[in-house]
This record gives C-alpha cells, sequence and structure tokens, in this order.
C-alpha cells in the first residue's frame, strides 16, 4: 500500500539517509525573519549549516518576497523589545518599593529591615540596565546596515525562485484557493481570516498584488511547479508555521506532530513527479544538521531556537455569546464574538464590549496546547430580562 498511500508512510531510517544526501531544502519566510530574533552564536551556526548545503538550497519567490515585507517589522519588534524589558524591571522595582511602604515595617515591626535587600536590588538592576544600554548600541535598528541581509544575500545568490508571470495567473490561483480552502485543503486555510483586514490583507510588489490569505498557497504553487522543472526527487521543507493547514498532527496524549500532512505528500508527488518531501523546523533541521551533515551546532544554538519557536506559537480563542459584541482580553479590544483571536500561551481575562448586558462579567483562562482547529471556546450569557 505504500505506493498508494506515500503520505501515509514516514521514511525509514535509510530513506531519510537518501533524503538528505539528495533533496532540495526549501527555506519558508518564518526561517529567515526568525534569523533576527537569534543571538550572534545560534545564527553562526544556522549559517554554517546553510554553507555545507547551500548548493541545494531554493527559497520560493513567495517566501522571498515575505520576507522583503516584513523584515524591518522583525528588527523594530527587536528594537522595541529593550524598552520593554526596561518597564517591567522598573515596574517591578517601583511596584515592590511601594508595597513594603504600605507595611510601614519602621512603626509596625522592630527587627523587619529590607533597606538592605532594596538596596543591593538598586545595585543590581543598575548594572543590569548599564550592560542592557550596551547590547542595545549593538543592535542594529530598522535605517542601519542589515548584516544579516547580505548574508543572505549571498547565500542565496540565484537560488530564488521566479515571480509570477502576470496577475492573472495569481488571480486564477486566488480563485483556485477560495475553493481549496471550503474543502479544508492544506495549504494555507487556516489563513484565510489574513482576508477580512482590508487595510492589511495585500501588498504589491514588482506590479503583482500578493493577497495574504492565499501566501502559504503561493509558495506551495511555485514549490511544486519547481521540483517538476527541474526533475527534483527529494524536497526538504524548512518552515516554523506549525499551523495545521501544514502539519499532520494526532492528539495521542497530547499533540503528536507526525510530519507533513499526507494531502500535500500526496500532490506533490502526483503533480511534480517528486518520489519524496519531508518537513523540519528549524529546530529539528538543526538537530539532525549533527547527523546527517556532520555538523557541529551546539547545544545551546538548538534551545535558542527552540525558545524562540515556543514564544512566536500562537494560542486560540473563540468567544461565543448570542449577539455580535466586541471582544476583550486583557482590558483590550481584541475582535469580535465568533472570530478566531490570536494571543499568547498562559493565563488572560476575557470580557465583552458594551452594551453589558451578558454574564459573567469576565472570565479567567489559561490558553495552553491549542490550535486553529481546536480553540479554547468561552462562552458568555445574556443577562436575565435582556
Amino acid at each position: 500500500m505504500r505506493k498508494e498511500f506515500l503520505g501515509y508512510y514516514r521514511p525509514d531510517d535509510r530513506q531519510f539517509s537518501d533524503l538528505w544526501k539528495q533533496c532540495v531544502f526549501v527555506l519558508d519566510t518564518s526561517v529567515l525573519l526568525n534569523l533576527y530574533r537569534y543571538s550572534k552564536e545560534a545564527r553562526q551556526d544556522f549559517f554554517e549549516v546553510f554553507d555545507k548545503i547551500a548548493d541545494r538550497l531554493w527559497v520560493p519567490h513567495q517566501a522571498a518576497s515575505e520576507f522583503q515585507e516584513n523584515r524591518l517589522s522583525v528588527i523594530a519588534e527587536q528594537v522595541r523589545m529593550f524598552d520593554e524589558v526596561r518597564k517591567v524591571l522598573k515596574g517591578a522595582q517601583s511596584g515592590l518599593t511601594d508595597e513594603l511602604e504600605k507595611l510601614q515595617l519602621k512603626k509596625r515591626h522592630s527587627s523587619i529591615n529590607t533597606e538592605g535587600l532594596l538596596a543591593d536590588i538598586s545595585d543590581k538592576l543598575e548594572l543590569f540596565l548599564k550592560n542592557l544600554d550596551e547590547l542595545e548600541q549593538q543592535q542594529p535598528d530598522v535605517s542601519d546596515h542589515d548584516e544579516i541581509r547580505s548574508q543572505l544575500d549571498i547565500l542565496l545568490k540565484d537560488r530564488i525562485g521566479p515571480p509570477p508571470l502576470t496577475q492573472a495567473y495569481l488571480d486564477e490561483l486566488y480563485e483556485e484557493g477560495k475553493a481549496r480552502y471550503e474543502q479544508k485543503r492544506p495549504p494555507g486555510f487556516l489563513d484565510k481570516d489574513k482576508g477580512k483586514d482590508t487595510e492589511k490583507n495585500s501588498y504589491i510588489i514588482g506590479g503583482l498584488v500578493f493577497k495574504r490569505e492565499f501566501g502559504d498557497l503561493i509558495l506551495w504553487r511555485q514549490l511544486i511547479e519547481h521540483a517538476k522543472a527541474k526533475k527534483i526527487k527529494y524536497v526538504v521543507f524548512i518552515t516554523d508555521d506549525e499551523k495545521e493547514d501544514w502539519w499532520w498532527v494526532v492528539k495521542s496524549r497530547g499533540k503528536k506532530r507526525i510530519g507533513p500532512r499526507p494531502e500535500l505528500v500526496d500532490e506533490l508527488s502526483r503533480k511534480s513527479g517528486s518520489k519524496g518531501f519531508y518537513m523540519y523546523t528549524s529546530e529539528l533541521f538543526l538537530q539532525h544538521a549533527n547527523e546527517y551533515l556532520g555538523a557541529q551546532v551546539r547545544q545551546q544554538s538548538i534551545e535558542q531556537v527552540r525558545d524562540v519557536a515556543q514564544r512566536q506559537r500562537k494560542e486560540y480563542l473563540i468567544v461565543h455569546f448570542p449577539r455580535s459584541r466586541s471582544v476583550k482580553v486583557d482590558d483590550e479590544f481584541n475582535g469580535r464574538t465568533e472570530d478566531l483571536i490570536e494571543l499568547e500561551a498562559g493565563r488572560h481575562v476575557v470580557s465583552l464590549g458594551p452594551p453589558y448586558n451578558y454574564t459573567p462579567e469576565e472570565q479567567t483562562i489559561i490558553l495552553k496546547e491549542t490550535a486553529e482547529l481546536d480553540p479554547c471556546e468561552v462562552r458568555f450569557d445574556l443577562s436575565p430580562g435582556a
């Protein structure tokens, strides 16, 4: 049955070995952008691995265009983090001082003295903030020379796929995408909400209008066309997009990621003649690079790549109410009832906007291991008599 149902079979050890020796490695946008979020050492390990397979790297035009479109936002995010760290630390110091002062220990307790503790905290905080200032001076800003992109320009010279030839080609693909998304055919159907924001649902490059909700589908079509044109036997797609319209996920004592969705393996095989398709996150790619490429990626680099992926991972929430209302999460408006809302993992306080004819007044939830297809669901009821 393996030949008929290739997507349902994980490669064995010999096949993995052949895969790594002969495949073309395709890089996704998320892999390129996350390079800006790694430490210098982890990024260096990444580029050293890329250098080992430079002649087998390829980036779809869609991934490259999304990288150029989002690069400055990621750089700005890294710059903004310095201010956020300062705000948190100074707020914690001020809060601790205020709370201790409220206790009036000098008047109410003869033996508890917190002055030494507060002085030690102040000294350590001052030293940390000084070091933070020095690190900030080394952090490139949006208008500075981008050394990471310069390295990528050299590495990926002549390894970027061609753009779509015409707008008509894209428009036809968008129509196909609507039908595919209705059928839940991967990839990309979980991005359909990106089309709701009319101000941000598209961008223009090379005179062509690219709709964000179909970005994954455009990339996938370009990958298939490249594999067919170059008669590529094996394809490995490296992505930090963990959505379930790319990955085959099964619930078994928690969620287990098996590999690429079987539909993707099947479609690539049918349309390009490729014999094998597999996917890795950046973390797993680096781990296996040590085994299959003889790389020497440091364990701390792998751990940092894992930490970055976890911070980027989104959780999902849907709020139900008999009538349409705006949704407040942690006292900020964040979508509407029945929308799929993306949030960070952890504890959140959820309530609704006006009119305030609902119960309970708010709900506290903990988001963990949700997914677009399996979000956390919160329900509010109409107040009696409403």
